[in-house]
């Protein structure tokens, strides 16, 4: 849930970030019983950011349900990519497919709250150089407790911004 500055080439990136400049990718794999929670974090996404979801495996009717439920939102778009992708090309395949300045991908199983991306493209607006944003994570547990996760593991802005953001990545 990280939020990527999209550098490229082709498209100078705007002075300031706003939420229109944001595009969020939800790759989905046998989705149907996340179905529910796509659609509550859809309500949680700034109105004018841009959606993608995608299934590229077809397993389940999970696209068809959310095309159902979210027909008349016109931030959504939904794709079908090539069954023989695994999940990092489906990720770059939706990466490549986003027109917009930033770009984060969003798991069909997690969830986040509003606001979320408008504090991550405050952050990055915070620092121009950075690439790449991301939360806060607190893991909730079926027995109710919740634990956060690791901090940041090592000191910014001592590196190449590039390498750093890779570093945090991966």
């Amino acid at each position: 849930m990280s939020l990527l500055r999209w550098v490229s080439r082709r498209r100078p990136l705007p002075r300031t970030l706003a939420t229109h400049d944001l595009t969020i990718g939800v790759p989905v794999h046998r989705g149907l019983r996340w179905a529910n929670v796509i659609s509550e974090n859809l309500a949680n996404v700034p109105a004018d950011a841009t959606i993608l979801i995608s299934d590229c495996t077809r397993e389940d009717a999970c696209l068809r349900e959310l095309r159902r439920r979210h027909r008349r939102d016109r931030r959504v778009r939904f794709t079908q990519g090539d069954v023989s992708l695994g999940w990092r090309e489906h990720i770059n395949q939706l990466i490549l497919s986003s027109r917009s300045a930033v770009f984060s991908i969003l798991p069909q199983d997690d969830s986040v709250a509003e606001g979320h991306y408008e504090s991550l493209i405050d952050a990055l607006n915070a620092s121009p150089a950075a690439v790449l944003a991301f939360p806060r994570l607190v893991g909730e547990y079926p027995d109710g407790s919740q634990h956060d996760h690791r901090p940041i593991p090592f000191a910014l802005g001592h590196e190449d911004v590039t390498e750093e953001a890779l570093r945090l990545w991966y």
